[in-house]
């Protein structure tokens, strides 16, 4: 029984130290590391994650335009979209918030 305990308390001082050690790595903006670990001593499982610019995977980066030219179209399709479609925003009967549209396929990007 105390060895057990004495097992688990080292694997949580050298999870500890592991810890630490990579927080002082991570001192740049642009780098992550992650760690885990699950289990007891002898059988356990620790992974770790390293990332080089660190990014939200939900967020879609976009470009900004090149030209002009560029800009002035995209300004045009939105404002015809919204002339054929004519969105709407409605409150259903829960109390969220809902685009409604004029035409069936707005929500895809019709605008013909």
């Amino acid at each position: 029984m105390l060895t057990i305990m004495l097992r688990r308390l080292a694997a949580a001082g050298l999870f500890a130290l592991a810890v630490i050690a990579s927080s002082f790595s991570t001192a740049k903006a642009d780098w992550s590391v992650s760690s885990s670990c699950v289990g007891t001593w002898g059988m356990g499982n620790c992974t770790a994650i390293k990332r080089h610019s660190v990014r939200d995977t939900h967020v879609r980066q976009v470009r900004g335009f090149d030209t002009e030219e560029e800009a002035k179209e995209s300004v045009l399709r939105d404002r015809k979209w919204m002339s054929f479609c004519k969105p709407v925003i409605l409150t259903d009967r829960y109390g969220v918030s809902r685009y409604s549209y004029a035409q069936p396929g707005c929500e895809f990007g019709r605008s013909e």
